[in-house]
């Protein structure tokens, strides 16, 4: 699967983890993540701007189910769990 905002390949998915496509609302989204030595953070990214992506730390924005964005970073830690299973080959 190719990212829908194919600019983001040159400033985004070269260091975060892309994880698939994804329509809210009827908005295109990129979902991914930002593995880092502190935890995981959502790299969503919805236009072909440099800089134009949601981020935060993907265990609190999972466990905040009154942000508007909940449901997106809820498939995005979804997704990624998916893709810790795939890397360890279970």
């Amino acid at each position: 699967m190719e990212p829908y905002w194919k600019d983001a390949n040159n400033w985004m998915w070269g260091h975060c983890i892309f994880l698939g496509n994804y329509i809210h609302d009827g908005k295109h989204y990129d979902l991914g993540v930002y593995v880092h030595n502190y935890g995981v953070s959502a790299a969503i990214v919805y236009s072909n701007t440099e800089g134009c992506y949601i981020s935060g730390s993907l265990r609190d924005c999972v466990n905040s189910t009154d942000s508007p964005r909940h449901d997106m970073y809820l498939e995005t830690y979804k997704r990624y769990k998916e893709h810790i299973g795939e890397s360890r080959g279970n």
